[in-house]
């Protein structure tokens, strides 16, 4: 602001003088303030542009890894089961093969229920 003030008393000075170097001089001054304006302009625009970039990849990354959670959570869910469904063979083996001297499992007769209800309906 004061560069901008300044060269407005630059101007009203060179136009009370009427020395045509003055206005010269004025003219090749704000002609460059004009030039650093622009490219101090394109430098922003330049920066704006690489941290929507950045943005754009961290954005894209968080969904990738929100996307690899799910599936490792539904890979845990699956193991879950198939880690109930191979307890519960070994306990139904067990008590074919070995009726005497079944395996105890521990787990609840509830969770056992539950879980057979859902198995077999």
């Amino acid at each position: 602001m004061e560069q901008l003030a300044n060269n407005l008393n630059n101007t009203e000075r060179s136009i009370r003088s009427n020395n045509p170097n003055d206005y010269e001089e004025l003219l090749q001054k704000l002609e460059g303030d004009i030039r650093n304006h622009i490219k101090i302009q394109h430098q922003y625009r330049i920066y704006t542009d690489s941290l929507k970039h950045k943005i754009e990849e961290i954005e894209k990354l968080n969904n990738e890894q929100k996307n690899l959670i799910g599936n490792l959570n539904e890979v845990k869910f699956i193991l879950k089961e198939i880690n109930f469904c191979l307890y519960f063979l070994l306990f139904y083996f067990s008590l074919i093969f070995f009726p005497r001297n079944y395996i105890k499992i521990p787990i609840s007769r509830k969770f056992l229920k539950e879980k057979k209800e859902k198995l077999f309906i």
